[in-house]
Order: structure tokens, then C-alpha cells, then sequence
């Protein structure tokens, strides 16, 4: 007898950043592998990865925060130009 597994979708929230409702993370495939905490180019601006893959994986990254802090010795690729596009979206970078 064939098993029926039930894949549930990553949790998410919703919730009110800078007068809008939108998402913290996105789902979406990535263009080069990257690893956990990676900072890549999302359209015109930046988000981090959180949890790598190869290419083509689907990969949750966020692209903006309520502001939400995170540690830059966790990153990877966080330059000075990242840093600015990033806190211009709420993700600040200590």
C-alpha cells in the first residue's frame, strides 16, 4: 500500500512594517549556492539567506525587517554597500 505524506508550507506572518503588511521572508530559487546567513542580491536590493543550497534550491530569504537586528559576524558577505541596502529595508546589522 502506497504512503500518503501530507508536506505542510514554512510557517509565515504577517505583520505591519513602516505602515505596510508584507512578508519577512520569501521564498524563492536561488541563482548561485549560497550557505546559511548569506547576503545575495534580491531584484534591486539585498536579503539573506537562511538556510543555504545549491543552485536552483528553494531557499527562504529575508528581505525585510520590523526593524529586526542581526549579528554580522553571522554573515556572510556583508560588505558596507550590503549593510546600508539592508537597514534601508529594517534588517539592522550589528
Amino acid at each position: 500500500m502506497a504512503k500518503i505524506q501530507t508536506v505542510k508550507q514554512p510557517e509565515q506572518w504577517l505583520m505591519e512594517v513602516n505602515g505596510s503588511y508584507d512578508l519577512c521572508f520569501v521564498n524563492m530559487a536561488l541563482a548561485a549556492a549560497a550557505v546559511d546567513g548569506q547576503v545575495i542580491t534580491v531584484g534591486t536590493g539585498k536579503g539573506i539567506v537562511s538556510a543555504g543550497g545549491a543552485i536552483g534550491a528553494f531557499v527562504r530569504v529575508m528581505v525585510r525587517g520590523n526593524p529586526s537586528r542581526v549579528d554580522k559576524s553571522q554573515l556572510t558577505g556583508a560588505d558596507a554597500a550590503a549593510v546600508t541596502a539592508l537597514a534601508a529595508v529594517g534588517i539592522i546589522v550589528k
